[in-house]
């Protein structure tokens, strides 16, 4: 108590102070901290919350309690949560010439054992650099026109499949249908018109290795406990779990659902992520359900301040994304999905928009989020130009497999438009 009462006067000294450009600086250890036991840190804490699924949920109420940046030590490793919008933009803008972020020891684990290289997600420093350039030049800078057509292909095909379901019953395996047709687009992207050659071909495999990557983000997310020791990913699959929180969003509130299908009429020759209701409906889905709620940087050493903090040692700082995106003091009414918040037209100086960042931001953004974005945004505008949905889910919570998926099966339902 003692220790609070001297910290709490600290700063309230630094109220009056003029250090450091004009923030009175505190020392690491000043930074409030969550209690633990020796060796296991919080651990119990965490299994009692319910363990990985939950985390995001418990280190939301730690935010409450302890403020918008905190300490708490899990297992061996002392991490440093930080949900402030402003401090999350100063760890993304100077993270250094070779951001490094965590990885998952079971991936680490396979890799030794299997010798395989898992590009850039495994590198760090001059060779994450070297390969990182060659990779933006692919994926970030450049022309995108070549990928439109076949990304309007693929969702194409998907329309046409869900069409020939039944039009009263819930669609059968959509989660599968979305693995399956991320994984077609990125194919459909590399290999070009060949496609159409080559996909007899490719079926079984495809199918094979949509339940592949299913399973290694469920058999990730039980092999530790923590799951922020896992970033950002190359957008591909992160795109799959954001539009199963999309259709459950949307089923749920057929205003919105009318407003953007009135938007996107007549609208086909528009490339789809240039449309800005579009666009707004994406970033409104991944700030209620950020697919990577927490985001993992190595920060401190000499002269380094985060907010009125002196971080003068090396610490696993972790972004709390689903913290931020849903701070009353970030969002007005943070709860509610309201995409034309996320519009110029519609009041967005209401909000901060760095409290939402589902691609991080700087040197080690996702690599993969033009793409992302063309291929959500498409498929959103063929969907509802086709069809009205419907909700039989039932009420839906986040939990955490390694990314933020929905807490039970989806069972949306899809009605005909007839124009």
């Amino acid at each position: 108590m003692f220790r609070v009462n001297v910290v709490h006067s600290l700063r309230k000294f630094c109220s009056f102070s003029k250090v450091n450009n004009g923030k009175c600086v505190l020392e690491f250890k000043d930074i409030p901290v969550a209690k633990g036991l020796p060796v296991i840190g919080t651990t119990l804490d965490i299994v009692g919350a319910g363990s990985a699924p939950k985390f995001h949920e418990y280190i939301n109420e730690r935010h409450k309690k302890l403020g918008s940046m905190f300490r708490e030590r899990i297992g061996s490793l002392e991490c440093l949560f930080i949900s402030d919008p402003e401090v999350i933009r100063e760890i993304f803008l100077h993270e250094g010439k070779y951001p490094r972020h965590p990885i998952p020891d079971a991936w680490k684990l396979y890799e030794r054992k299997h010798r395989n290289k898992r590009g850039l997600l495994f590198m760090d420093g001059e060779d994450w650099l070297y390969h990182r350039k060659i990779m933006n030049t692919l994926l970030l800078n450049r022309d995108f026109s070549p990928f439109v057509d076949p990304i309007k292909n693929s969702v194409g095909r998907l329309m046409a499949k869900w069409e020939a379901s039944e039009p009263i019953k819930p669609l059968e395996n959509i989660e599968s249908d979305l693995y399956r047709w991320s994984l077609e687009t990125i194919i459909n992207l590399t290999v070009g018109s060949a496609y159409t050659e080559i996909q007899p071909e490719i079926e079984e495999s495809l199918e094979k290795l949509s339940r592949v990557l299913h399973r290694v983000f469920k058999t990730s997310a039980k092999l530790f406990l923590l799951p922020p020791q896992i970033c950002e990913f190359l957008g591909t699959n992160g795109g799959t779990r954001a539009l199963k929180m999309m259709l459950i969003l949307l089923s749920k509130h057929p205003d919105v659902q009318e407003n953007i299908r009135k938007e996107v009429v007549g609208r086909d020759s528009a490339n789809a992520d240039e449309i800005p209701i579009l666009r707004a409906t994406i970033r409104e889905t991944l700030r209620l359900f950020p697919v990577a709620p927490f985001v993992g940087r190595v920060i401190g050493g000499k002269d380094t301040i985060l907010g009125n903090y002196r971080i003068d040692q090396e610490v696993m700082g972790i972004v709390s994304l689903y913290t931020s995106s849903r701070d009353p003091r970030n969002f007005y009414n943070p709860n509610q999905f309201h995409p034309k918040r996320w519009m110029r037209s519609e009041g967005a100086s209401e909000h901060k928009p760095q409290a939402s960042l589902p691609f991080a931001l700087g040197a080690r953004s996702c690599i993969g989020q033009k793409i992302a974005m063309k291929q959500m945004c498409e498929l959103l505008r063929q969907l509802l130009q086709h069809f009205h949905l419907k909700n039989y889910t039932g009420p839906v919570n986040p939990v955490l497999q390694l990314i933020t998926v929905p807490d039970k099966k989806i069972e949306i339902g899809l009605r005909k438009i007839h124009l």
